[in-house]
């Protein structure tokens, strides 16, 4: 098992090759401070290092981040924005992604997000029970922060981020 020193370690090179591959793919320019007119971005992701690589991504496309491991607590505190863009694991604590989205969906303000789904659960049946959810695409795990920038810059980059999404 892994010392913190390590994991610190395994951290810092991935943001170190994060940073080259945003750089070379022209995303981006330092973080943005907490800006309430810009698009905020939805991350429900319990696995820690997708979480900080979608969470450095979304920063770099200029966007706010709301990040939750407790799909709970997401829903809750996502009553108080609106979610321009959903990065949505499927295996959670307490329920799994699509019913979180089933519920999240519920509210009125909440039914047109785009949503991406990230998990490692890529069996075809599986697949097609997810996509029957309205969602934009799956990104499939282990996570690989060239994979995620590709696949967003497929889906449009940022044009498909709800622009129109402030708080």
């Amino acid at each position: 098992m892994k010392g913190l020193k390590e994991d610190d370690a395994d951290l810092q090179q991935l943001h170190a090759e994060g940073e080259e591959l945003l750089a070379e793919l022209g995303v981006g320019g330092e973080d943005k401070e907490e800006d309430n007119s810009l698009p905020c971005v939805l991350i429900l992701e319990d696995d820690e290092v997708s979480s900080f690589m979608l969470v450095k991504l979304v920063k770099k496309m200029g966007c706010r981040v709301r990040s939750y491991e407790n799909p709970l607590k997401a829903l809750k505190e996502a009553e108080s924005f609106k979610v321009a863009l959903l990065f949505l694991d499927m295996k959670l604590p307490e329920m799994n992604g699509l019913e979180f989205l089933t519920r999240l969906r519920e509210v009125q303000k909440n039914q047109d997000i785009p949503v991406v789904v990230v998990t490692g659960y890529t069996q075809k049946h599986l697949v097609d029970k997810i996509l029957q959810h309205k969602v934009q695409g799956i990104l499939a795990k282990p996570l690989k922060m060239e994979r995620a920038i590709h696949f967003i810059h497929s889906l449009g980059g940022e044009a498909k981020i709800n622009k129109e999404a402030k708080a």
